[in-house]
């Protein structure tokens, strides 16, 4: 009855015009009877199942029957198993033969070590070190002051003692820097000092990171960032040599200039001219200072004010620093480049470290360029230049030897 009700209750529900809008509308009722046949009224713990007896054995008390969690000696704590009593029989005859690796201790592992679960420090192991003669020597700082130095090829950076950064003058910078590895921790640094010291005889600018007095033994320990400037480090016996790497593709300075060992692309006849017309210049090569002047132009300076007299105090130096500059004034008075002057004009010396670690003397006139009057003097097109070229086959540039001190000066901007 209920079956004709729904099926009823269905099609008067619906305008039906074709024969698929039945089909579909009884699918739905018969699919419909066929969920409503189930009974899900009652509740899951009334339903029928069926329990098959556990047939293994249980792990606490070795009864075969029941499972480890349906144990009831297990829960009333009433005692070991049997079976534990056999089985620590057997855990006791194999645990004579392990060590703690926490402890050192035989008969139990790291994870049952007692001295781990209370907390207590780990063994200490003894390493017997393979004897080394550290390598070393003495340094000069920058104030003249002789400072003994340990070289570590292991550290990536110069460290320094916290008491002895009053002995080395140069640029402090407050970087944060985590140090691993110094005193077996990870050491906070925040004082860099960058300073210049002498080491046979060669003066060498390094980084140095300032530490506590107690994290390292020696005042200062110079690292393999020593390399970063193209310097090597030759240990032999208790001697430690530094010296500059060996470069190549550079040309070796010579007393006496043999164009027949020319190294060049060309041969036979184009060489020979080649080598005819170096000859006829040869006088124009020359090896330190130029002594000679070009007459093409003079330099002559125009003040925009000319009652501005531009003076500005010379910059700190360490006594290594001015003896380099006492040094390369000295040459330039020699080579006639530099005279001396009584002048009231004055601009500070500025000294630039090459690629090959030696110093170039240069000055500061940014103040006194302000007050001079540019010449403006308008350059050729580039595009020109180039047209210019055409139907040219062999090219070559000049390399001026100090060439702004080949340039002449007009005696009134003397």
């Amino acid at each position: 009855m209920s079956k004709r009700w729904s099926i009823r209750r269905e099609l008067n529900a619906h305008n039906i015009t074709t024969r698929t809008q039945l089909f579909r509308i009884l699918g739905g009722v018969s699919l419909k009877r066929r969920s409503d046949g189930v009974d899900t009224s009652e509740p899951e713990t009334k339903r029928f199942r069926s329990v098959e007896r556990f047939s293994g054995r249980c792990n606490f008390c070795g009864i075969t029957g029941h499972r480890f969690a349906e144990c009831r000696k297990r829960r009333d704590n009433s005692g070991p198993a049997p079976h534990d009593v056999l089985s620590s029989s057997r855990i006791s005859e194999n645990t004579t033969s392990v060590t703690c690796y926490t402890c050192g201790q035989r008969g139990h592992v790291t994870t049952n070590c007692p001295d781990k679960k209370n907390g207590s420090k780990a063994a200490v192991k003894v390493v017997q070190h393979c004897k080394h003669r550290p390598s070393g020597g003495t340094l000069q700082t920058s104030s003249g002051e002789s400072v003994p130095f340990l070289f570590d090829s292991g550290s990536s950076c110069s460290l320094l003692k916290e008491s002895y950064c009053d002995k080395l003058m140069g640029t402090a910078r407050k970087d944060v820097v985590y140090l691993s590895g110094v005193g077996g921790n990870d050491l906070l640094c925040t004082t860099q000092i960058q300073s210049e010291v002498r080491i046979d005889d060669r003066l060498i600018s390094l980084l140095f990171h300032v530490v506590p007095d107690c994290n390292i033994s020696d005042p200062i320990i110079i690292g393999r960032d020593i390399f970063d400037l193209g310097l090597c480090v030759k240990i032999d016996n208790d001697n430690l040599v530094i010296y500059a790497k060996e470069q190549s593709n550079f040309c070796n300075k010579a007393d006496s200039l043999d164009f027949n060992q020319i190294d060049t692309d060309l041969e036979r006849r184009d060489k020979e001219m080649l080598i005819s017309i170096l000859k006829k210049i040869s006088d124009s090569f020359i090896e330190g200072t130029p002594t000679k002047r070009v007459k093409t132009l003079v330099c002559e300076l125009i003040l925009v004010d000319p009652q501005k007299v531009v003076y500005r105090c010379p910059n700190k130096r360490s006594p290594i620093e001015k003896q380099i500059i006492r040094e390369q004034v000295q040459k330039l008075l020699d080579a006639g480049v530099i005279q001396e002057s009584s002048s009231p004009f004055a601009s500070p010396i500025v000294l630039v470290k090459k690629k090959d670690n030696s110093y170039r003397l240069c000055v500061d006139y940014r103040e006194l360029n302000s007050n001079t009057v540019p010449e403006r003097y308008p350059l050729p097109r580039i595009e020109e230049q180039i047209d210019q070229l055409a139907g040219a086959n062999f090219f070559s540039s000049l390399d001026m030897a100090a060439g702004f001190h080949q340039i002449p000066v007009h005696p009134n901007s003397v």
